[in-house]
């Protein structure tokens, strides 16, 4: 992420709008806390539907790195590295 976030255009391999990424940079640079955590959501044809916000479970670390990184890989992107 560190290199996203340095690089001019990194963040938008992430699909991060010009106009959102100093809401990610900033907190980056001042070493803001984060919470890592996993929302479930399910699609009926329109607009998706939030089923759960998950931060506590077991599962949300690996969810949230090591499966999304997988993903994020799949999608070839440039800071695509799955260790």
């Amino acid at each position: 992420m560190g290199e996203a976030v340095r690089a001019s255009h990194g963040l938008e391999a992430f699909h991060i709008p010009p106009t959102m990424q100093s809401v990610v940079r900033e907190p980056w640079w001042r070493r803001d806390p984060f919470l890592i955590g996993c929302f479930d959501f399910a699609w009926n044809g329109g607009a998706p539907k939030l089923i759960e916000y998950n931060a506590d479970a077991h599962a949300t670390l690996p969810e949230s790195t090591r499966m999304q990184s997988v993903w994020h890989a799949d999608r070839a992107g440039p800071w695509a590295r799955v260790a």
